[in-house]
């Protein structure tokens, strides 16, 4: 050992001597000559393949040298004098036996506030020096820990982007090399990372949230604040890469952060929003490492939810389908958290920018399904956030709010849901948008299930139909969602809705009357042809409707008529042939009405009503009813109002293809008479111009 110890000696001796004229050389007015002497010693030392022991001897007499040549003048002879230094750092065994000067000098040149070294290629390369310098020096650069940060403030923030990601890779791997004493100074680090988080390269973006989850992770925990804002814009970012580190760097804190309990709050939000990202490996990386923060969660808190973890662990009964439930421990940590959430998804909800409030609405329905019945106890701010967000120009937004009401309908039970939602539509909590109650009811109870919604069902009914709630707004949007509540209901109990048939007939007969939309119109038909198909809603509207013709006030009497033509044009045809003989006579006597308003609505009920006679209606067992009907009709053809003759005409003409032979009977008896015989010829013409096959006689 020692002959080779001498034998190292002597050749690092031959090796300094061969250099001293190029050393010589470095310190020469011409450029030319220095900078061939930088390379000469570049191929004599690094180039020439020399021991590691004789390295380590020629770099300790070349280092002051060579740090010199690093200000010279001519950009060559610093760009080969950084090259010689690296080379020498990546070789020798003890490179931190340069610290006392590389430091200093590297501080200098790029710590200062002014940029010393003006070729943005040459700062890369010093650098990157100085990155491998922290690798194979490690703890021992913990004494030049202020030089490291003084030249990371200002590197990080460097115009040249490549030397910004250089930057952010030298700290991270400084920061791990010398934890105990890099968060003293790790503060100062954050400014500089938040005045490049944003930089038009997404790459120097993904750098700078990599390395400032570093910098929190290793400092002292008292800047996360200072930077979750600006995490959370990146979650908006346009580059996958970005948002991917983001989530990367927010679980990594909810593993691994020291005082992550007192972060819960502020870090949960930024993972779960993750969990919707548009690309499957983001959304993949953000629910792995939810489990795990949960599951350790758990871990760490095993006493703590012992006594109710089988109470837990048991799903609760019509859980959402389709849906994978989330762990105990990501349960509870929403749960204990879900006070400070609220507040802060009913700011962001409204928030000017659109894909914030998109991102938002999507992380309610997350919350929702992690709080399950825990959300009762906030469900007042709740629906004053949805009620808000439902309302929104952006589709998405309200697309996702009413996803997450039908959540509060699969978890909240009906009897606390409905106080409150009840009463916000009937006193609505906005002027301006006076259907976002009936909106969020209809997704409510969307998500309820059958079972639990069955004994409320009056209440509800009972509800939708009140004068103030039905028909006090004719606004398009509010009667679409007064409709889908109806629908809602149709659809989540079917026959159970039988005993309250009257009350959602009453509902769709008003949304039908005053909805000027034809396709809404459409839609309020198709539901009454929905709730007919349920056998007892005529044996309850009858008697109501029916009773309402014969009341003294004339108002009541048109309301009745104007009833029964809107019933009729709905659901006459899947009337019953008894409902429809019970209606009829009513309807005739209207025809002797004081009021001329309501004898013209009668009529136009009369023409209804033939219309609602399908093939089920038999015309020879109904024979008497259809001669008492034209008995009355051709009587009224001696009105003595015109306009009424021409539509009693109008009508009889129409009912000519119910019984041609018993109307023709009837005609010619009032012919015969010498009544309005012109009437009777047209009527008795019209008939004859039927097919034969109608006209032909039926039994009596």
């Amino acid at each position: 050992m020692a002959a080779m110890a001498a034998g190292d000696e002597h050749a690092s001796s031959e090796v300094l001597r061969g250099l001293a004229r190029h050393l010589n050389c470095l310190n020469e007015d011409n450029k030319a000559t220095r900078k061939r002497a930088l390379e000469q010693i570049k191929r004599e030392t690094v180039d020439k393949g020399l021991s590691s022991s004789v390295l380590q001897e020629v770099f300790s007499a070349l280092l002051k040298p060579l740090l010199k040549c690093l200000s010279d003048p001519m950009e060559r002879c610093r760009e080969t004098a950084i090259a010689v230094i690296t080379e020498f750092i990546r070789c020798v065994p003890k490179p931190e036996e340069s610290l006392p000067y590389l430091m200093p000098c590297l501080a200098q040149r790029l710590g200062e506030k002014e940029i010393l070294e003006p070729a943005e290629e040459l700062r890369l390369s010093a650098v990157e020096m100085l990155t491998l310098t922290v690798e194979t020096c490690g703890k021992h650069l913990a004494p030049y820990l202020s030089e490291m940060i003084n030249i990371l403030q200002r590197t990080i923030v460097d115009p040249f982007p490549d030397v910004k990601r250089e930057s952010c890779k030298c700290t991270v791997k400084f920061a791990k090399c010398v934890p105990e004493h890099f968060h003293m100074q790790a503060e100062s680090l954050v400014k500089p990372l938040m005045q490049t988080i944003a930089h038009q390269h997404y790459r120097v973006r993904v750098s700078v949230i990599e390395t400032t989850g570093a910098v929190i992770q290793h400092g002292t925990g008292k800047n996360v604040d200072d930077v979750l804002s600006h995490l959370a814009q990146r979650l908006f970012d346009d580059s996958p890469q970005v948002r991917k580190a983001v989530t990367a760097v927010v679980g990594d804190w909810l593993l691994h952060m020291r005082d992550r309990y007192s972060y819960f709050h502020k870090l949960i939000p930024l993972l779960l929003s993750s969990i919707n990202d548009e690309i499957p490996e983001i959304r993949l990386l953000a629910t792995d490492l939810w489990r795990q923060v949960g599951a350790q969660w758990e871990k760490e808190n095993e006493d703590d939810i012992k006594d109710k973890m089988d109470f837990l662990l048991t799903p609760p009964p019509f859980y959402p389908p389709g849906v994978e439930r989330p762990g105990l421990g990501c349960r509870e940590l929403v749960i204990r958290n879900l006070g400070r959430l609220v507040p802060a998804i009913t700011h962001d909800v409204t928030d000017w920018l659109v894909p914030t409030r998109v991102r938002t609405s999507q992380l309610l329905s997350v919350l929702l399904l992690h709080a399950e019945d825990h959300s009762t106890q906030h469900l007042q701010p709740l629906l004053a956030t949805l009620y808000r967000a439902c309302t929104d120009s952006e589709r998405d937004v309200v697309i996702n709010c009413l996803a997450a009401a039908k959540l509060l309908g699969n978890f909240v039970p009906p009897a606390v849901f409905l106080k409150l939602l009840l009463d916000h539509v009937t006193t609505p909590y906005s002027s301006s948008h006076p259907w976002a109650p009936l909106m969020v009811l209809a997704a409510v109870l969307g998500g309820c299930s059958k079972p639990l919604l069955k004994p409320h069902l009056e209440q509800i009914a009972n509800t939708l139909v009140q004068p103030d709630v039905c028909q006090e707004y004719q606004q398009v949007m509010y009667l679409e969602q007064l409709l889908a509540c109806v629908d809602v209901l149709l659809r989540q109990c079917d026959s159970d809705c039988g005993s309250v048939s009257l009350q959602l007939l009453q509902v769709l007969v008003t949304v039908q009357g005053l909805s000027t939309d034809t396709n809404l119109s459409e839609k309020a038909l198709e539901s009454v042809q929905c709730l007919s198909k349920l056998l007892c809603l005529e044996e309850k509207l009858s008697p109501k409707v029916l009773s309402a013709l014969e009341e003294d006030s004339q108002m009541s009497r048109l309301l009745a008529c104007r009833s029964l033509s809107t019933i009729l044009r709905l659901i006459g045809t899947s009337l019953h042939p008894k409902v429809l003989n019970k209606i009829y006579p009513e309807l005739l006597k209207r025809l002797d009405d004081s009021s001329e308003e309501v004898r013209g609505v009668a009529l136009q009920a009369l023409g209804l009503w033939l219309s609602s006679l399908t093939k089920d209606y038999n015309p020879a067992l109904c024979a008497p009813h259809l001669q008492l009907l034209f008995q009355q009709l051709l009587l009224h053809l001696d009105d003595p109002d015109a306009s009424v003759q021409d539509q009693v005409l109008e009508i009889l003409k129409k009912s000519s293809s119910v019984h041609p032979a018993l109307l023709r009977r009837e005609v010619e008896a009032v012919r015969d008479k010498q009544r309005t015989p012109l009437y009777c010829d047209e009527l008795l013409q019209h008939i004859s111009s039927l097919p034969t096959e109608t006209t032909a006689d039926c039994p009596e």
